[in-house]
């Protein structure tokens, strides 16, 4: 392969007579930014949620659009950029990769699906602590929104909002050795 340059290009006939010559000029052309994954890849409409795009060649500056809308962009580095968006409507959107330069990614598709009635808790990270002792739990599941409260055995307790699908409890030192039951309420119910 030849370098990035301005090449001279001649033509000779098996008898020597020669053409005339023309420039070739090879120039390097600029890859634009890969997009590999969104996380998540489905979301729920109203509901604020942190994305996580990974892919190459992503630079700082960039832009991330969803739908053609431009949305506020960490960048994390090279491979990963994080996002933090709400939908109003669902359906499918294109999202895609923009560098300063102009160079865009490749689209993925992201889903939104209509706000879910209710919030659902599928895991506790850890499920059993210590009595007497204090540390954060994270709620796992669906459909959380910023504001929900989380009830822990008939008491409200304040959480922290992370996603859509992630809360923390910072769990006080007061609790005995039992089982409670765990209920996550939106802030309009």
């Amino acid at each position: 392969a030849l370098a990035a340059g301005t090449y001279t290009v001649t033509i000779q006939n098996p008898d020597g007579q020669k053409s005339g010559s023309l420039s070739l000029r090879i120039v390097t052309v600029k890859k634009g930014p890969i997009l590999l994954t969104i996380t998540p890849s489905k979301v729920y409409a109203n509901q604020s949620t942190v994305f996580k795009l990974t892919g190459d060649r992503f630079e700082a500056g960039s832009g991330v659009f969803v739908n053609q809308v431009a949305y506020q962009v960490k960048f994390i580095n090279a491979q990963t950029l994080e996002v933090s968006a709400s939908f109003s409507t669902p359906g499918t959107f294109p999202v895609e990769v923009e560098n300063p330069d102009g160079l865009k990614s490749n689209r993925l598709l992201l889903t939104v699906d209509k706000a879910l009635s209710k919030p659902i808790i599928s895991a506790l990270v850890p499920a059993q602590v210590y009595a007497l002792t204090s540390l954060t739990i994270a709620i796992q599941g669906q459909g959380f929104i910023n504001g929900a409260t989380l009830t822990l055995n008939g008491k409200g307790y304040a959480v922290s909002f992370v996603s859509n699908n992630e809360l923390r409890l910072a769990l006080p030192n007061t609790l005995v050795v039992v089982s409670y039951p765990i209920q996550v309420t939106h802030p309009d119910k």
